[in-house]
């Protein structure tokens, strides 16, 4: 089977995920009514029935970890996006706090907070060592 076809396979297997999911929705809407009902009577919850129901259904096809894991290796070796872009994409489903403390957490194994910017490299001696004898901010030799 090629790429084609698996995409076109899941293609067609999320739309008619879509269309079975907008026919069990009204079903499911009355379903979940009634059990808050039921809820309110035996366990006089206070659930309040006059709210609309709404009914949210998980994605069908989910990514493969390993593919994402794959694609953001690729993307990193092409320098083709950022820690951070590469963290998004591994985990979609984590909070901004979260993804910024695991690029912290990435650049301090790494040792990235550590580089100089080459476009400031060498500006009042900045990123030079002192062997090259910066002296009022001028680098001597």
């Amino acid at each position: 089977m090629t790429a084609t076809e698996v995409f076109a396979k899941e293609r067609r297997s999320g739309l008619t995920q879509g269309r079975k999911g907008r026919a069990v929705r009204p079903v499911l809407d009355g379903i979940v009514k009634k059990l808050l009902a039921v809820d309110n009577l035996v366990f006089n919850s206070g659930n309040d029935l006059t709210k609309p129901i709404e009914v949210e259904l998980a994605d069908g096809v989910k990514d493969d970890p390993e593919a994402l894991a794959r694609t953001a290796q690729l993307l990193g070796s092409a320098l083709a996006a950022s820690i951070d872009t590469r963290v998004r994409l591994v985990n979609p489903n984590k909070d901004e706090n979260w993804i910024l403390a695991e690029v912290d957490k990435i650049k301090a194994e790494n040792q990235l907070d550590s580089l100089t910017d080459p476009d400031t490299l060498g500006i009042d001696g900045d990123g030079l060592s002192e062997r090259f004898g910066v002296e009022n901010g001028d680098a001597t030799e």
